[in-house]
């Protein structure tokens, strides 16, 4: 003889739909989110260096975006190349930080750029001399996913601050 086996019954087409609206709820976005909407938003900033330098503008070159092993692959971005000619300001508050030294360099993706150095960018040639500032800012970000997950994420950003042709 055999065990007998316990059988679920089957659910009736209202338990159906109160299952599919309990997991709808779930999968909700974030409050103030549109539905399948990625939300971030910046919760800490630290400076881990500041820079102040005279330079010359090298050009523009294309970035290693297609090297990133995701798919589909990125296609390059323009960076901004400059020369460090003489470094007139360099703070360092802790032990993380850039240090860039005169003949080292610094680039950064002008589009990415506040409009003011996008503005001021837009006049500068190969060969120009321009006194450059940044920041080395570690920047803690938390998103929120389409399906009101959250997350935490960490990384290194450089902002330019100052960018005049002299």
């Amino acid at each position: 003889s055999r065990p007998a086996v316990a059988r679920e019954r089957p659910r009736s087409s209202l338990a159906q739909i109160r299952g599919s609206l309990a997991m709808a709820e779930e999968a909700a976005p974030a409050p103030g989110a549109e539905a399948g909407e990625h939300r971030s938003v910046e919760v800490a900033r630290d400076m881990l260096s500041r820079h102040l330098v005279t330079a010359v503008f090298s050009g523009l070159e294309p970035g290693r975006e297609p090297m990133l092993r995701v798919f589909p692959p990125r296609p390059p971005k323009e960076w901004a190349k400059f020369e460090v000619v003489e470094v007139h300001e360099f703070e360092k508050p802790g032990e993380y930080g850039d240090k860039v030294e005169a003949g080292g360099n610094f680039a950064f993706i002008p589009d990415e750029a506040a409009p003011e150095i996008q503005s001021a960018f837009k006049l500068l040639a190969p060969g120009d001399r321009v006194r450059l500032a940044w920041r080395h800012d570690y920047v803690t970000m938390e998103s929120t996913a389409p399906d009101g997950k959250t997350g935490t994420s960490k990384s290194p950003q450089r902002p330019v601050t100052l960018l005049e042709k002299l």
